[in-house]
């Protein structure tokens, strides 16, 4: 049976979250309800660490009555907001959604006020909507006015909100193709994040059944001391984790983060990787046999001896 499995190899599917809020995805299960949607081609724009210090101060207040909007790259007005003097940052993105881009999509606005030492610095992320331009400006003194350029990029999103992105070595349209008849076996799993906590992150994987029942295994991730906090390396054993048509595989990322797992797997024929699961277990009915056997002998041995 060895000669049919293709030599072990690796692929990583990358996820971003470029939200502020926690996100599960569920891979892999191909028509399966619990299926987390890919879609392709779609816009994201975002800005990182604008620095917006003169018009909030450290508990991101606003100084003085503010408006705020998004248009496109022609400065074409898409959306507008405005708040008081006194009110919270975090009440922009309220006021601006929904975005209705000149590209006909509809996209929603995420902003985020960065932690210590950035605390007057911001993140935004539109997607979908052609979002060019983010402009900020003071209608009482100062009368400030600053104005900054969207970052552009085309993606993979993993779900409906498309501040989600997902990228990888293959594209994971290819790897659904691929396992019609196909299989993954995926013997281990190594995790790459920007944030130490979301290496901490628990790994559900199993498989669905015709009968609708299911099974989830959870990995505990385990950081290698010899790598830094904020790039740390983990292992997750995953024996018996088969990637083809009936897998589930959960994983959330947390809110701006974005998390890389390699996933190092022998590929081949599904019949194969089923002999070879089925195998696989029956060695460890063996051994579990064979040690019952020595502990039953064990325990004979230690009833004559001590008679």
């Amino acid at each position: 049976m060895g000669r049919n499995l293709a030599l072990p190899n690796s692929f990583f599917l990358q996820f971003t979250n470029n939200s502020s809020s926690r996100q599960t995805f569920n891979l892999f299960n191909i028509g399966g309800a619990n299926q987390t949607p890919i879609t392709n081609q779609q816009n994201l724009s975002s800005i990182n660490s604008f620095d917006i210090s003169a018009f909030i101060d450290g508990n991101g207040k606003l100084n003085v009555n503010t408006t705020f909007e998004v248009l496109d790259s022609s400065f074409v007005l898409l959306s507008t907001t405005s708040l008081l003097g006194g009110q919270n940052i975090s009440l922009v993105a309220s006021g601006l959604n929904p975005i209705v881009g000149t590209n006909g999509q509809t996209g929603t606005l995420e902003l985020a006020k960065q932690n210590a030492p950035n605390q007057t610095s911001i993140n935004v992320s539109v997607g979908s909507a052609n979002a060019g331009i983010f402009r900020i400006f003071q209608t009482q003194a100062p009368f400030a006015t600053i104005i900054t350029t969207f970052q552009q990029n085309i993606a993979t999103f993993v779900t409906a909100n498309p501040l989600v992105t997902l990228g990888g070595t293959i594209p994971y349209q290819e790897i659904e193709n691929s396992e019609t008849g196909n299989a993954y076996k995926v013997m281990g799993m190594d995790i790459y994040s920007n944030k130490a906590n979301q290496l901490l992150q628990n790994i559900q994987y199993g498989k669905r059944f015709a009968d609708g029942n299911r099974y989830l295994i959870n990995a505990n991730p385990t950081i290698d001391p010899y790598q830094p906090s904020r790039a740390s390396i983990q292992s997750v054993n995953s024996e018996g984790f088969t990637i083809d048509s009936n897998a589930l595989f959960l994983y959330a990322i947390e809110g701006f983060t974005f998390a890389r797992l390699t996933f190092n797997y022998v590929r081949a024929r599904l019949s194969v990787i089923e002999d070879f699961d089925q195998a696989f277990i029956q060695q460890l009915t063996m051994e579990s046999e064979n040690l019952r056997e020595i502990l039953n002998l064990e325990d004979r041995l230690n009833y004559l001896l001590y008679q």
